[in-house]
């Protein structure tokens, strides 16, 4: 039988699991952890430093309390974080003017000038308008149309700050077709 080389990955200990302060690795051979001194060898090898916390690789790091951390650019697969896509939805027949969401900022977002879609699984019989506000202002509508193609009008990027309100609603005349309806706003941090 040959020998292996043991795999290593990285285990910070949460407070109060009766290890001591510290950075330790995992032995998958020995199936142990062990205590990680300060010979960076002992890591994997996208592991770049430790110092009070732990970087992996370009833009992740962990600090000494074991929060995890992403920094990088955005968009898909970039590392980034800065998507902040809004959803709601009405199970059923939407009432005349009725509330689909009522979202207040728990931090600074902007909604985009297009991209936002709308679906539904009974499409309308006339084209069916929702309105966007922040703070009670129409910032622009998402009309699903009856072959559910989506109209956006009156649209511009909107900043949010914390505080502020969205609030989608539905078409403000019954259509008794129109169900099960699904919004989703683009938006960034």
């Amino acid at each position: 039988m040959s020998e292996r080389t043991p795999k290593k990955s990285l285990y910070l200990p949460a407070p109060g699991d009766g290890e001591e302060n510290g950075n330790y690795w995992f032995d998958q051979v020995n199936e142990n952890f062990r205590k990680l001194d300060n010979d960076l060898d002992d890591l994997p090898i996208a592991t770049s430093e430790v110092l009070g916390g732990v970087k992996i690789g370009d833009g992740i790091s962990v600090d000494a309390e074991g929060r995890i951390s992403v920094a990088g650019g955005s968009g898909p697969g970039t590392g980034g974080n800065d998507f902040y896509d809004i959803t709601c939805s009405c199970p059923g027949y939407p009432a005349e003017g009725q509330m689909l969401l009522v979202l207040v900022a728990v931090r600074a977002f902007t909604l985009a000038a297009a991209g936002h879609r709308a679906s539904a699984l009974t499409l309308p019989s006339l084209a069916a308008p929702f309105i966007c506000r922040k703070n009670g202002t129409a910032i622009g509508t998402i009309t699903l149309g009856t072959s559910g193609a989506v109209t956006l009008t009156g649209w511009s990027a909107t900043a949010f700050a914390v505080g502020d309100v969205l609030t989608v609603e539905s078409p403000a005349t019954l259509d008794l077709t129109l169900q099960d309806v699904g919004i989703t706003l683009l938006g960034s941090a």
